[in-house]
């Protein structure tokens, strides 16, 4: 049995660091004049880190260190910190054993430590002389490229990152940085559907699910709907649970007008999505506009309400679930289910719109009158609010009011095509007065 197997099966079973530091006490003595002993404490600690136990590591590796100060010990130790997440510590014992001249080991690893700090100009300072002095390392490129892209400096990120995908396609996982740089260039005001065609053109890289749903968003962004469609049918071809390739070609057939596609698309979704997935706010927003919403989907809606942090998702779920309970003339649901998630609601007041047109559709005009007033009072960020109090107001007859109100908001966030066309038919119940 070799040493390292000696000493690795007398602390196998070992889970505090005292009882570590006991068992290894006779291995530390002779490592003070036997390499071998020094070597197999060293290639222990190694082990243990790469297997997660870097508290053990670093404890064995201290001890080695005031045995015998060697820098290798030294860096093990600070690489070891930093891999643990002790940035402090790690920058600590780099600065004491790293070497005078620029070395690329040493180096590296102090920018990803001032990274890791919030350092931004000294790490971004460091990983540059890097790159000038160890132009053939592609790590600085990357780390620099991430770097920049945190702190917003897109142009500068997508520079190097293509750096590396074009100098050094053997030293680089070319299918993630592929992607990357597409994303980069589909988020751009101006973005260039050429140039991503060309990234996708490499006969050398197989594209796979995520790649088509990158071309697909691209082609969605240059308005080639046809292509768009063509590339996210093959993402899911490829991977027939790629969500985000199933959403995509759900608002690519709303886009394209094609119903009975994007019914089908729907009825999947509705299916197949998981439980208390947020994206359901979406699908449900969608469905309601070809009438597709099943009370299974409104279920799965209202399962999620009560994950949801966010007050505007919040308010979103009973918007929906309130209109769609409305759309199948079923007021009286609605308003059991306004006030019931709405209970909790934080702001009572945001919901006095929704309270309104179920009122409304109770034909309660007395209770719908006061929350649509209440609702103009807060200014309530829904579009429709005017329309629909204009509305109100004409079926009630109520043709002055609703001129008033229609005046008062023409060019207001609430101005839309139909509240002009609306503006005119009272207009006309005047005689085309102005």
């Amino acid at each position: 049995m070799s040493l390292f197997d000696q000493i690795l099966d007398e602390i196998k079973t070992i889970e505090t660091i005292e009882d570590l530091n006991v068992s290894l006490a006779p291995y530390y003595q002779s490592a003070a004049d036997e390499k071998e002993s020094y070597q197999a404490l060293l290639d222990i600690a190694q082990y243990l880190n790469r297997l997660g136990y870097r508290d053990f590591s670093i404890v064995i590796l201290e001890r080695l260190y005031d045995i015998n100060p060697l820098k290798n010990v030294g860096y093990q130790i600070a690489l070891a910190y930093y891999q643990y997440q002790y940035y402090e510590q790690a920058n600590d014992w780099l600065d004491e054993v790293s070497p005078s001249k620029l070395t690329y080991k040493y180096a590296f690893l102090k920018a990803q430590i001032l990274n890791a700090l919030d350092h931004y100009n000294g790490a971004r300072e460091l990983l540059i002389e890097l790159i000038k002095e160890f132009p053939t390392q592609v790590e600085p490129y990357i780390i620099l490229s991430k770097l920049y892209e945190e702190h917003g400096i897109v142009d500068r990120a997508e520079y190097y990152l293509n750096v590396a995908y074009e100098y050094f396609p053997n030293q680089i996982n070319q299918l993630e940085i592929r992607k990357k740089l597409a994303n980069f260039e589909i988020s751009k005001e101006m973005m260039n559907i050429e140039k991503i065609e060309e990234m996708y053109a490499n006969e050398n890289l197989e594209n796979g699910d995520e790649d088509y749903y990158l071309l697909a968003i691209a082609y969605q962004r240059s308005k080639q709907f046809e292509k768009a469609i063509a590339m996210a049918e093959k993402s899911i071809q490829m991977n027939p649970d790629n969500f985000e390739s199933h959403f995509l070609l759900m608002e690519l057939y709303q886009d394209t007008n094609r119903q009975s596609a994007l019914k089908k698309e729907i009825t999947w979704l509705a299916k197949s999505l998981p439980p208390f997935d947020p994206t359901i706010l979406k699908l449900v927003e969608v469905a309601l506009t070809v009438d597709e919403v099943s009370i299974e989907l409104i279920n799965k809606l209202e399962d999620y309400y009560f994950l949801a942090d966010e007050e505007v998702d919040q308010y979103q779920i009973i918007s929906l679930i309130v209109k769609y309970y409305l759309k199948e003339n079923n007021p009286a649901i609605a308003l059991h289910q306004l006030r019931t998630l709405g209970e909790e609601f934080d702001d009572q007041n945001y919901l006095s719109y929704l309270y309104a047109i179920t009122f409304e559709s109770l034909a309660n005009s007395e209770e719908a009158n006061k929350y649509f007033m209440k609702a103009i009072d807060y200014l309530i960020n829904e579009p429709d609010l005017i329309l629909d109090y204009s509305r109100f107001l004409m079926n009630e007859n109520n043709y002055e009011e609703a001129r008033k109100l229609v005046k008062r908001f023409e060019t207001s966030i609430y101005q839309s095509p139909e509240l002009t066309i609306l503006s005119k038919q009272i207009e006309n119940h005047f005689g085309g007065e102005k």
